[in-house]
């Protein structure tokens, strides 16, 4: 479970903190301003209206994230560990985390248009990290925190002067995924009303910022104005927005920077490959709708989640026309992966199982670096067996079955064929009781159609070899006659199962040998 926390309300001591740094918000290279434009193509942004950022292609993207060099898995690492026994001492992160979470930081605003120089503040990553530490002594996420007990003032100041200007995070299993998927996210019902996480980060004129960590828990600062950028209708997702930063079921935002009547504004969400569109106002939400004024970076933030969305694919389009606002906006997203994908297969931990037993499928998709790997499971025949979303396979009856694996963001497909087979036999006693013939007792299946006794005269089945059919699940014995007195015979057994004339065979049971009275 993740949880993070927005700074919730715009005090006094918020506008203060506000103002660290520069008093006037000013245009520092005010970029592309993307009023109107007739066609998209890879270089050219199709927004119109209150739109005034930096538009992204695909290409540019990915060679800024691939020098950029931050990736969603860089451990969090201490050049001081933090002592949380006593007495307490707050420790630092590395250069390494420093270096990485600012990077992240940047990508993001690269990706959205913004300004991407942010820098680290060595003051601001001081707050964080003893905001960091009195939550983690509180083992609780709040702006607020109470004075843990044994902790010096000094050092409670500090946190609690960076816990109330700052993100909070906590359960993340490092710095850069609390950013990308958790403050950029603000998915969950607290937070998508505002997403006032992602708002600052987004927030145009950031020029600084400092983080901190203690174990599970971690602060990002968020006040700082020093870059001085203005812009309008900053979105996320971007025009041009990777898979691999924002899942179904994350809240669409964009920020004009000026107060919104909720009333007035209409949102249409249109996927350009099949048409669908989703509707967004106050009186009617294929979703969730809502429009936030706070100061949570930018106001005036439009928000909304369209539902029954599973997937984005690979080059996915969706246009989004609002309205209600001083001039109506419209703008393109299209969706793309960082790393495509040039090999998909599926394989299975185990392809033959017994009735009511489970195995799991697993999608290979190469290259070993793709980070979009959302793959869709689906089941041939669910009277047979079923698939979770994460690949579980539930076996129901006996049959063969095949599981599909769609990678759903560029629709390819694989498929592995498991088969459902009667438990492996076995022989109880085999006798010659009379001449000429032996009777054999097998385990009974009442779940099977029936059995199937094999014999013949030499251990590799190749010499006089028959067999016999019982139908009758509830038997478990049978003879075999009309043998050759004196005659040694190796025998095996196996159930089946029968449906539409199709007969699934379990494994035979271990040969045994008995030699016919004469």
């Amino acid at each position: 479970m993740k949880k993070l926390h927005v700074i919730k309300n715009i005090t006094i001591l918020t506008i203060i903190c506000l103002l660290v740094g520069s008093n006037t918000i000013f245009s520092r290279g005010l970029m592309g301003n993307l009023i109107a434009v007739a066609k998209a193509d890879e270089h050219t942004s199709q927004a119109i209206g209150l739109i005034n950022i930096e538009y992204r292609t695909q290409e540019e993207i990915r060679e800024y994230i691939r020098t950029n060099g931050a990736t969603l898995n860089d451990p969090i690492t201490y050049e001081k560990k933090p002592n949380v026994n006593g007495p307490y001492d707050m420790g630092a992160l590395s250069k390494e985390t420093l270096n990485s979470a600012i990077s992240m930081i940047n990508q993001v605003r690269f990706i959205a248009g913004l300004n991407y120089d942010v820098k680290l503040n060595s003051e601001y990553s001081k707050l964080t990290q003893a905001a960091s530490l009195m939550n983690y002594l509180n083992n609780t996420l709040s702006h607020y925190p109470v004075k843990p007990n044994g902790v010096n003032e000094s050092l409670y100041e500090l946190g609690r002067t960076g816990a109330s200007s700052s993100n909070i995070a906590w359960n993340y299993s490092n710095l850069n995924r609390s950013i990308v998927h958790g403050y950029m996210a603000d998915d969950d019902s607290g937070n998508r009303v505002m997403v006032g996480h992602r708002r600052w980060i987004l927030n145009p004129p950031m020029g600084a910022t400092g983080f901190g960590a203690v174990h599970e828990f971690s602060a990002m600062y968020a006040f700082d104005k020093s870059g001085g950028m203005y812009a309008s209708g900053v979105a996320w997702p971007a025009q041009t927005m990777p898979t691999d930063y924002f899942s179904p079921g994350y809240p669409w935002s964009i920020s004009m920077g000026e107060e919104i009547e909720k009333s007035q504004v209409k949102v249409t969400l249109e996927r350009l490959r099949d048409n669908k569109v989703w509707e967004f106002s106050d009186h009617k939400a294929d979703g969730y709708f809502n429009v936030n004024n706070g100061g949570y970076g930018q106001k005036g933030c439009i928000i909304f989640v369209p539902e029954g969305i599973d997937c984005f694919l690979d080059q996915d389009k969706f246009q989004v026309n609002i309205t209600g606002l001083s001039r109506p906006v419209s703008y393109q997203v299209t969706f793309f992966d960082l790393v495509v994908p040039t090999s998909f297969e599926v394989m299975a931990d185990d392809e033959k199982i017994y009735l009511g037993e489970r195995t799991y499928v697993e999608a290979k998709i190469l290259p070993e670096n793709v980070t979009n790997d959302e793959v869709l499971w689906k089941s041939s025949d669910e009277s047979i067996a079923t698939v979770t979303d994460y690949g579980m396979v539930q076996s129901k009856q006996y049959g063969t079955v095949t599981i599909t694996g769609t990678y759903q963001s560029t629709g390819l497909e694989a498929s592995v064929q498991i088969k459902i087979v009667p438990r492996t036999q076995e022989i109880y006693s085999l006798s010659s009781p009379k001449k000429g013939a032996f009777t054999v007792t097998y385990a009974k299946d009442t779940t099977v159609t029936g059995y199937q006794v094999t014999y013949a005269t030499n251990h590799d089945f190749t010499k006089n070899k028959k067999s016999k059919t019982i139908k009758k699940n509830t038997s478990n014995k049978t003879t075999i006659k009309n043998l050759k007195a004196g005659k040694k015979y190796y025998v095996k057994v196996r159930a089946f199962y029968e449906k539409d004339g199709v007969r699934t065979y379990g494994s035979y049971s271990k040969v045994q040998t008995v030699t016919v009275k004469k």
